[in-house]
């Protein structure tokens, strides 16, 4: 089954909005320009806190309404075709697990990574068992819970049953309450960079250690993704040193190296990665045992 065009895809969040907002079905006309306009001054703000803001963004920006909707309209497409993007540069690289039945997506938001992971539902051969989508903020879990629900009924499939867990994202204690029994295949991570600064380096080494050593499957993957920004990719480069140096693994790709990046070194110094067209995070692919680096 072919993918859905990002005019259906759009379609979808557009029906949402009108329905958490208004209770009303959607009549396929555009948004109303006051109200879109309205949306928009949510949406500058909401990027200001994702960049120049980002000190003062915290954790719970999703608790109002106005933001979750303003990230539907702006970011959750984005995200997701960064999202697709990214398996697609795994699969060329043969190391997109051969066999899926079940995923984990951590720190769901709208749950954008798993309608990518969705659209690339077509090539696999036996249908994923579970999905787990967490987060921390009951509200964003309900939109994302609902949105899977519509993205399913617009791509008219049997999709794997979404079950959403509010948690402490930052916390190894709320991981382990799940109490998790069977291997996840993939584990998504995005945007979540920020907000591990709040958490000392011993708690990140214990945070993914935990997923690497007991949640992943032997061919399981962990893809962090993030935004290509200057700040956030030095962070990204200053993690992957940190677990380099702390954990037994290796980098297949895209880049060989066995030691920190040297451009840690200085602080002017960046990785991203542009493809004419496509607008890439930073991201960092692990897999049992290993850790591959793509800023992108």
């Amino acid at each position: 089954m072919e993918s859905l065009s990002l005019e259906k895809l759009e379609n979808i969040i557009i029906s949402y909005i009108y329905e958490i907002s208004w209770n009303q079905t959607w009549d396929g006309r555009a948004l109303p320009h006051d109200v879109f306009k309205s949306y928009l001054s949510h949406v500058e703000k909401l990027s200001n806190l994702f960049t120049v803001d980002r000190g003062q963004m915290g954790i719970r920006y999703f608790r109002k309404k106005e933001n979750r909707i303003a990230y539907f309209l702006y970011f959750h497409l984005a995200n997701m075709m960064r999202t697709r993007a990214i398996i697609t540069e795994m699969k060329k690289r043969k190391v997109w697990p051969k066999q899926i039945d079940h995923v984990m997506d951590l720190g769901t938001g709208s749950g954008a990574s798993i309608w990518a992971f969705g659209e690339e539902m077509s090539s696999i051969k036996d249908k994923p068992k579970s999905i787990l989508a967490l987060d921390e903020d009951r509200a964003i879990l309900k939109d994302a819970e609902k949105l899977w629900t519509l993205y399913g009924q617009a791509r008219e499939m049997d999709l794997p049953d979404l079950s959403c867990h509010k948690v402490d994202l930052l916390s190894l204690k709320g991981l382990e309450a799940l109490h998790l029994k069977k291997k996840l295949d993939v584990i998504f991570c995005s945007n979540l960079v920020n907000e591990f600064s709040l958490i000392s380096e011993s708690g990140k080494i214990s945070l993914f250690r935990y997923l690497v050593d007991s949640l992943l499957s032997d061919d399981g993957v962990l893809v962090i993704m993030e935004p290509a920004s200057k700040e956030i990719s030095r962070d990204l480069i200053q993690l992957r040193a940190m677990l380099l140096d702390c954990i037994d693994i290796h980098i297949p790709l895209p880049c060989s190296g066995t030691h920190a990046c040297p451009l840690v070194a200085d602080r002017e110094d960046w990785c991203h990665l542009i493809r004419p067209g496509t607008f890439l995070p930073s991201s960092t692919v692990w897999k049992k045992n290993c850790i591959a680096i793509a800023l992108l």
